[in-house]
C-alpha cells in the first residue's frame, strides 16, 4: 500500500503535561501534543487536535488556561509552517 509522504510532529512540557495527567493519568494517552504534517495537491497542510477539547472528555477543566496556551502554541505553529509552506 502506497501513503503519501507525512511526518508526526511531537511536543510536550512535564511542566504543561505533568500537573493535567495528576488531574486526570487517562490524558497521558494525549500527551505529549502531536501535529500531523503533509503535502496535497502542492499544498502543506497541518492537523492536530485542540488541546481545550480534551476537557470534554478528561476530568481536566481546572487546567483551562494550561489548554488554552497549548491551543495557542499549535495554531502559531500551524501558522508558522503554512506560511513556509
Amino acid at each position: 500500500m502506497e501513503l503519501d509522504a507525512e511526518e508526526v510532529v511531537m511536543f510536550g512540557s512535564p511542566r504543561s503535561g505533568t500537573p493535567l495527567m495528576q488531574s486526570d493519568r487517562r490524558i497521558g494517552i494525549e500527551l505529549p501534543l502531536r501535529m500531523l504534517v503533509w503535502q496535497e495537491g502542492g499544498e502543506v497542510l497541518v492537523g492536530y487536535r485542540d488541546p481545550r477539547e480534551l476537557s470534554k472528555n478528561y476530568d481536566v477543566a481546572s487546567h483551562k488556561t494550561t489548554l488554552e496556551h497549548m491551543a495557542t502554541l499549535l495554531g502559531q505553529l500551524a501558522d508558522e509552517v503554512a506560511s513556509h509552506a
